[in-house]
């Protein structure tokens, strides 16, 4: 029996691990999910379209020919490391070219006939002409590299009913690009986040009194900095409260006197038993292009410490709810002044605030996501 709920499209290259690309991909099909049927079109190194069924979802896994992500990566880094706010027009044809070719993605797109289509993420790379859907949103994620000046980009922003931003850095950045030609509208994604599981805290960190959260690597396969500040430093600088440490699967906590493993899978629930009850979040890791653990952080009312250039940091100015480092040697200073009162209680109030009110609420981000798809 043909179903009478609209038929949804994702186009995507980020969908599975826990990063916060993944992440975002996830929750928006899962949101949509409610109002239609929907189909993941996943662009991914493999040599034939695979169809298969996973959990609410059909997954179209499309064949991405001669894509050359590291290539990127590095590119992307030294244009970072460099202090620039978007890519420069010299070097967006070269990435452009590395994202490789998805040729049947259009043809698989013609074979679901979807009512909207969702291009979630800027990596597209087929021939978006032959895309014929009646709606369509672009969510591009475009992270800490700010814009690029890439005519593949345009395309896309012009392809879409609607662009959607996931971070106000990136909704500002947006406006400034392509506010003349196109819908701009921040998504403002809710996370679902269980409160409950938080009262007991982390077990084995009670016993250390007050103690604040340093995140090298999260999640346990997520990036992480080969040198920054050591624990026995952020320890010795911040007096008298403890250091607890979420490192891949090694996490720790200190104080002066002690140091204790702590027993724990490195999953999401844990990391908000631990943050939860911390007098701040400290995030040395390289940034991601959503700040999920700092939005998370919060939403738990703790203040955050987070990288300057950072959508972490775009959600934290906007939220007055954390303050935000140049270099490491700002690390410290900015760590002990969050922990001082009346700073410390002001900055979690207000982040709270931001984060219950901006993503807190899953109802209206599943009605908001469905307004701008048109289901």
């Amino acid at each position: 029996m043909t179903s009478l709920r609209p038929r949804i499209a994702i186009v995507t290259r980020t969908w599975g691990g826990d990063g916060d690309a993944p992440s975002i991909a996830r929750l928006v099909a899962g949101a949509l999910a409610t109002r239609g049927d929907v189909d993941v079109v996943h662009l991914c190194d493999i040599k034939e379209v695979r169809v298969t069924t996973e959990s609410i979802f059909t997954v179209h896994s499309v064949p991405l020919f001669d894509a050359q992500p590291v290539r990127s990566a590095i590119v992307l880094a030294a244009v970072e490391e460099g202090g620039g706010r978007g890519v420069p027009a010299s070097v967006t044809n070269l990435l452009d070219r590395w994202e490789g070719d998805a040729p049947s993605t259009p043809d698989v797109l013609a074979d679901i006939d979807p009512t909207s289509v969702l291009f979630v993420g800027s990596s597209q790379p087929y021939d978006l002409s032959r895309i014929g859907a009646a709606r369509s949103v672009f969510i591009p994620m475009t992270g800490r590299s700010g814009i690029p000046e890439s005519e593949r980009f345009a395309a896309l922003v012009d392809a879409a009913d609607v662009v959607a931003s996931i971070h106000p850095g990136e909704q500002r950045d947006l406006l400034a690009s392509f506010g003349d030609r196109s819908t701009i509208a921040p998504l403002d994604v809710a996370l679902p986040l269980n409160r409950n599981a938080t009262d007991q805290g982390l077990f084995g960190v009670g016993w250390f009194g007050r103690y604040v959260v340093v995140i090298r690597r999260f999640p346990a396969d997520g990036g992480r900095y080969a040198h920054s500040v050591t624990h026995d430093l952020m320890r010795g600088a911040l007096g008298n409260i403890a250091v607890a440490e979420v490192d891949g699967t090694k996490w720790r906590i200190a104080d002066d006197q002690n140091t204790a493993e702590l027993p724990v899978n490195p999953t999401r629930v844990n990391l908000w038993r631990l943050m939860a009850n911390a007098a701040v979040t400290i995030d040395l890791r390289p940034p991601d292009v959503f700040g999920r653990e700092t939005v998370e952080s919060m939403m738990l009312g703790t203040p955050v410490v987070v990288p300057s250039g950072s959508a972490a940091m775009e959600h934290a100015a906007a939220a007055s709810g954390g303050v935000w480092y140049d270099n490491l040697g700002e690390v410290l200073d900015a760590a002990r002044a969050v922990c001082e009162e009346p700073i410390h209680t002001a900055l979690g109030r207000q982040g709270r605030a931001y984060a219950e009110s901006h993503h807190g609420d899953m109802d209206a981000f599943v009605a908001r996501i469905a307004a701008l798809a048109g289901v």
